[in-house]
């Protein structure tokens, strides 16, 4: 009878040798892992980054003064705005809340940077809309960190798409059938939820 093949080392430089294979190989896969592990945390770190740049470009320039133009339009007309809560039904409310909306996004007055008359904040609400179109697109694309963009911007962009409801579905029914649609999924917000409290 022919002696059976060994599986288990005979000799303590065997037993080393053995050893030395599994540590080898145990290295390489804890290397492995922990280079995955940085890649992930460096990859979330930049998705992150990005998601600050947006906040960044919402607090200056154009963007800034914009929003700036919104919240005067309506820091004008919160009186108005506070009456319709006291509407006798949700019908009348929606409708008043619509004309309102209509009245103040095409028609308040107000000043450009320049001191200029200006009329109506059309061209603010759209860019407003235009960003939060470009941040779900970073946000879908992986490239912006969905946890941070929320964090910073949910409030704004809840706040903001109730208010402008009636707008923005007017601008969806009768231009562009998307407009909003990306600040609507940002917000998490359906015209159900924006419905008088």
């Amino acid at each position: 009878m022919s002696n059976p093949t060994r599986f288990l080392p005979s000799t303590l430089i065997d037993w080393l040798e053995v050893c030395a294979k599994v540590l080898i190989i145990a290295g390489a896969l804890v290397g492995a892992g922990w280079a995955y592990f940085e890649y992930v945390q460096k990859e979330h770190q930049q998705r992150i980054e990005a998601s600050l740049g947006y906040v960044k470009r919402f607090s200056e320039g154009a963007l800034f003064e914009s929003t700036k133009r919104i919240a005067n339009a309506w820091y004008g007309n919160q009186q108005v705005l506070s009456r319709l809560q006291h509407a006798s039904s949700e019908a009348a409310y929606r409708q008043r809340h619509r004309q309102l909306v209509m009245n103040v996004v095409e028609r308040v007055s107000g000043t450009d940077k320049d001191g200029r008359p200006t009329y109506g904040i059309v061209d603010d609400v759209d860019t407003v809309v235009s960003f939060f179109s470009e941040l779900m697109i970073c946000i879908r694309a992986d490239l912006c960190d969905r946890k941070s963009a929320h964090a910073y911007f949910d409030n704004y962009a809840r706040r903001f798409y109730c208010l402008h409801e009636p707008y923005l579905n007017w601008r969806a029914a009768n231009y562009a059938s998307d407009f909003g649609k990306d600040l609507a999924e940002f917000a998490t917000r359906t015209p159900q939820d924006c419905q008088k409290s």
